[in-house]
């Protein structure tokens, strides 16, 4: 959990650092929102030895907002369909074409 907190926080800097069209402002902040909001429940999740009351009441959002994450997920990637844009599977927007799975 502490490895994929840690790679959330990464992606959280990198989108925080992008340069983003007006048009896609509000679909790039929802992203890293509700990526944040993923982060704090992996964090709670990580400390259950610790603070297992925090943990348990993490354990229950966990779904919803890892749904909610991939929610706004397939919002930027209907974006970036109607806008016509698309990646090279060089380029980190491909998995926005290709698709992803909660796998």
């Amino acid at each position: 959990l502490v490895i994929k907190k840690n790679s959330a926080n990464v992606v959280i800097d990198e989108l925080l650092a992008m340069s983003v069209p007006e048009s896609a402002t509000p679909y790039h902040l929802l992203i890293i929102n509700r990526l944040s909001a993923y982060m704090a429940v992996l964090d709670s999740l990580s400390k259950a030895d610790t603070d297992p009351m925090r943990s348990a009441i993490a354990f229950n959002m966990y779904t919803d907002t890892a749904r909610a994450l991939f929610s706004s997920l397939s919002n930027m990637q209907l974006y970036f369909k109607l806008e016509e844009i698309t990646f090279t599977d060089n380029e980190p927007g491909y998995v926005l074409n290709s698709g992803y799975t909660m796998k």
